[in-house]
């Protein structure tokens, strides 16, 4: 299943999308349209968590509720540049910090693993 949507936020001051794991996704290849000034997007771990945290419903942080920043080793952080193409995990918890201004984008959700895909853009899945 994929499903696309155009995400937009719009920050007076700077601010953070907090850190969660989405919705039945596992990646989203996101086209970036406007960075929401130097916006940084950051991967982590749990401590004693999986990577790996698809949550099945909203109004959580995670699959298993709540996510304390204090508790999070971080793994990786980016500055998503605007107009290029991005392959992003979703199932891994992650935060948009440093918003200001709008930021928007094209997001297309992939519910599924296809190993082929990730094969082909020489994508590994050896962080567990």
């Amino acid at each position: 299943m994929t499903i696309a949507q155009l995400q937009i936020s719009k920050e007076n001051v700077p601010s953070t999308h907090i850190v969660h794991s989405d919705i039945r996704r596992k990646f989203a290849l996101n086209y970036i349209i406007d960075t929401g000034g130097d916006a940084v997007t950051s991967w982590y771990r749990e401590n004693g968590k999986p990577i790996y945290r698809t949550k099945i419903q909203g109004g959580q942080q995670s699959d298993s509720g709540f996510v304390d920043y204090n508790n999070l080793e971080l793994l990786e952080s980016a500055v998503l540049e605007k107009n290029k193409w991005y392959l992003i995990a979703t199932n891994v918890l992650h935060d948009v910090d440093n918003i200001i201004g709008t930021r928007k984008s094209i997001s297309i959700g992939i519910y599924e693993t296809n190993t082929e895909l990730l094969n082909f853009l020489g994508i590994t899945n050896n962080a567990e």
